[in-house]
């Protein structure tokens, strides 16, 4: 087994609106392995980058908090830490890359100049200006991006998405973090130009031996790229396991639904010719959730029980690496 570099546990998030709290993170708990993946999958609204947000303590304060949970670092809570604390480890220890490059590089600095600004803020101890830059470089010449010393003076706009997103990744792994968090980072970007992005980040993990929590809707990039995954549903996990047992074997009708909606070269397995399966209705508002199961009023298997006669379902494990949260789980007479 590799090392766990990160245990998170029941973590919440909430943000007071005008409306009351809500509750965007609810009790999510998971761990990081040293050269491991794990992916976070879940329609839009799920809490996947609330709870990236929240690992990184980047989440606005206010409206936002974390009201409750851990989130170990190598022993270190870093929910306990303070601003200056976490400086220390944003960047240098845990690294994210987000969904859109544009707006997250600033547009009137060179990427080299932003390349640098990492560097000399966790490693120029010691560093000369030069050896700074050739650092900026060296960090374009790993993620592939070709005349890394000509494009080092170039700014954002000059460079095209892929490119963008690879500075995006050179700027992440300046300083060897531990662990990499990618929320969404090939959405933006053409299938092509996604495979070439996923195969950097396999390599470099290969390199650099860390862990990555990649934060996707995409299950076709979690098969490809994670050993584990979660699944969320209005701020929850609601099923957990290795990439292997989940795609094989899927438990939720959640998770069943994402995988059955996945466009096939086998039209016919779902009885009807050309026609792709989908999940009925609309995720819930977190203002106004269901009593009972949150994904009630879309599950083609609800039961009186999951309307709130037992109360919400729990999160308990099925087997060794997999856990759902189901009063009735589909089962794999009913698997894909």
């Amino acid at each position: 087994m590799s090392e766990k570099v990160l245990e998170v546990r029941n973590l919440v998030t909430k943000f007071n609106t005008d409306r009351g709290a809500v509750t965007a993170v609810n009790g999510v708990s998971f761990d990081v392995y040293k050269g491991k993946t794990i992916g976070i999958v879940g329609e839009s609204g799920s809490g996947k980058s609330v709870t990236a947000l929240s690992i990184m303590k980047l989440i606005p304060t206010p409206p936002g908090e974390i009201t409750d949970g851990k989130i170990l670092f190598k022993g270190q809570d870093l929910a306990t830490y303070s601003d200056s604390q976490m400086r220390r480890i944003r960047g240098n220890k845990i690294s994210m890359i987000f969904q859109e490059p544009m707006t997250s590089l600033n547009p009137v600095y060179t990427v080299g100049n932003q390349i640098e600004e990492v560097i000399k803020l966790h490693q120029a101890h010691g560093l000369s200006k030069k050896d700074i830059k050739d650092k900026a470089v060296e960090m374009l010449r790993l993620v592939g991006i070709p005349s890394p010393e000509k494009r080092v003076n170039e700014y954002p706009h000059q460079l095209s998405g892929g490119m963008r997103q690879r500075v995006m990744i050179g700027m992440a792994l300046a300083c060897e973090p531990d662990i990499l968090i990618a929320d969404e980072p090939t959405t933006a970007l053409d299938v092509t130009i996604q495979a070439q992005i996923l195969d950097l980040m396999k390599k470099l993990q290969d390199e650099l031996g860390m862990g990555i929590i990649l934060i996707t809707h995409d299950l076709g990039v979690i098969a490809e790229t994670a050993h584990e995954v979660v699944v969320m549903y209005c701020g929850k996990i609601v099923e957990s396991a290795t990439v292997k047992t989940l795609f094989n074997n899927p438990q939720h009708p959640y998770t069943k639904g994402l995988l059955e909606s996945i466009p096939s070269f086998d039209s016919t397995k779902s009885g009807e010719k050309g026609r792709l399966t989908t999940i009925e209705g609309m995720v819930p508002s977190l203002f106004n959730l269901p009593k009972g199961c949150n994904f009630q009023d879309r599950c083609f298997n609800v039961k009186d029980d999951c309307r709130g006669i037992k109360g919400p379902p729990q999160l308990e494990k099925i087997e060794a690496n997999h856990a759902v949260s189901c009063f009735y789980p589909v089962g794999k007479e009913s698997s894909i």
